[in-house]
């Protein structure tokens, strides 16, 4: 789920706050605004997308060792289209053919799906930040900005929005 239902954007704006002031290497508080990391991942894989003003932050949550094997490979993007859905790969390949990926699967049929998925067609870049789950806490590591080509962004704006 990339939002819960009834999550206020000032509480949203207060984690992404929060989650500024926490340095690489350093554990997520418990407590606080940060508190929305804890209860909403659910496994290493898992990416939540939150809003600031008209951008998007992703937050990519992994093992520590997942997380060296992206920051030290080489992304490459992939689209699939679907009629009103589209799945977005960003795929972190190494020497050897090593490969992770960060996944989206965003529908056009509304929502907050639809406002990321607009938001991704039109932006040059994304930030993504990277989560690593470490004995029980989740740890602040790598913040990645990576350019969107314009490929990505034109097979996105091929995805067909509902009507009206």
């Amino acid at each position: 789920m990339l939002f819960r239902k009834g999550t206020p954007a000032d509480d949203l704006d207060r984690v992404l706050k929060q989650f500024k002031k926490v340095k690489q290497g350093e554990s997520l508080p418990r407590d606080g605004a940060c508190a929305y990391f804890y209860s909403h991942v659910t496994y290493a894989g898992q990416t939540l997308v939150l809003p600031e003003g008209r951008r998007f932050r992703f937050f990519h949550v992994e093992h520590d060792d997942v997380i060296r094997e992206i920051v030290e490979g080489t992304p490459s993007w992939h689209v699939a289209n679907e009629e009103d859905r589209a799945v977005v790969s960003i795929l972190f390949s190494r020497p050897g053919g090593m490969m992770n990926r960060v996944e989206l699967a965003l529908d056009a049929t509304g929502g907050n799906s639809l406002r990321i998925l607009d938001f991704i067609s039109k932006a040059k870049s994304i930030d993504l930040h990277l989560l690593a789950l470490l004995y029980g806490g989740i740890v602040r590591e790598a913040s990645l900005t990576l350019p969107v080509p314009a490929g990505v962004r034109d097979a996105l704006q091929g995805v067909k929005k509902p009507a009206g």
